[in-house]
């Protein structure tokens, strides 16, 4: 099941996410799968996506919750229930895909912009291999304002 929920206190100036494909990649070579893929839609209407290298102060800092503006979060599915998976070089963390996207503001009097992203993910991230996985991802703007959150299928694996 895909899906895509409204995060709730959002403005009318989030921006707008929709997963518009998801895919296995299969190695025909080795057998087994290597890359997750997946498209998105985006649209915004005062144009704020995405972070120039200048912004690294405040919250994009390094090490601050904004250094990144698109979020990408793995779960597994383990008796039943999805949960979190830990990153095993820091099992006090979990396993993050998170991106920082460049400003994409377009350069006109027109502000709005929609667009795709494309985004991959190893199929065994680190080393670790799950059977059954799935993704929960949300897009930021410069001015913080979160989309909606944006939920994948699940993916069931297969490693060599």
């Amino acid at each position: 099941m895909v899906a895509c929920d409204p995060d709730k206190g959002t403005e009318s100036l989030a921006p707008k996410l929709e997963l518009i494909g998801q895919k296995q990649v299969y190695d025909r070579t080795w057998q087994y799968d290597s890359l997750l893929e997946f498209r998105f839609y985006y649209e915004d209407e005062d144009g704020d996506i995405g972070l120039d290298s200048k912004d690294t102060l405040n919250e994009f800092a390094f090490g601050a919750p904004y250094f990144y503006n698109f979020f990408c979060y793995m779960y597994a599915l383990k008796n039943d229930t999805w949960l979190p998976v830990p990153n095993p070089f820091d099992p006090t963390q979990d396993l993050q895909f998170h991106e920082r996207f460049p400003n994409l503001t377009p350069s006109g009097s027109d502000k709005r912009l929609s667009g795709e992203l494309e985004i991959y993910i190893p199929a065994r991230p680190n080393g670790v291999e799950l059977d059954t996985v799935r993704f929960e991802m949300q897009l930021v703007d410069r001015a913080l304002h979160k989309s909606n959150l944006c939920y994948s299928k699940e993916f069931i694996l297969k490693h060599p």
